[in-house]
């Protein structure tokens, strides 16, 4: 699930970006959740080849309720929609079998992590060696997260 910019015109170029990226990712989605305020001119959704729900956000500052209308704040609404989206990605999912690793280590650094995230929950009471168990769980997926920050490695020669 992403949120992205609102697709509105603009001449700024960094939201003009933005608002790119957005469509960019609208039209390569599953499904899009198109979100407008209630005082918001109507707007067409994002072309996009999957579904389009469209909803009116901030339903409490509505004077009645209006079709699909949520608000987060006050909840209204919000338990049909999160049932509406988890009806929605089950339909997505394969039936049957759990989906499988195909790869030896890919399991074992999934099965690292996952039992260094049940040792920091187990940790509340120390918060240090709670975020030492959160560290040792992300390392672990390590080999299989994207590196943004690596340093080059430190060569030293005679």
């Amino acid at each position: 699930m992403i949120d992205t910019a609102g697709l509105r015109e603009t001449h700024d170029p960094i939201e003009r970006e933005g608002i790119a990226r957005a469509r960019a990712r609208a039209a390569a989605a599953d499904l899009v959740v198109h979100l407008s305020a209630p005082d918001a001119a109507e707007e067409a959704p994002p072309a996009s080849g999957a579904p389009i729900w469209r909803y009116i956000n901030k339903a409490d500052l509505l004077a009645g309720t209006q079709g699909n209308a949520i608000s987060v704040t006050q909840g209204q609404g919000m338990d049909d929609f999160v049932a509406r989206l988890t009806g929605f990605a089950a339909s997505q999912m394969p039936q049957g079998d759990a989906p499988m690793l195909t790869r030896a280590r890919h399991r074992q650094h999934l099965e690292a992590c996952r039992g260094e995230l049940i040792a920091a929950q187990s940790r509340d009471d120390d918060p240090v060696l709670q975020a030492e168990h959160l560290r040792l769980a992300a390392q672990a997926l390590g080999p299989h997260r994207p590196h943004r920050h690596r340093r080059p490695a430190r060569r030293d020669f005679p």
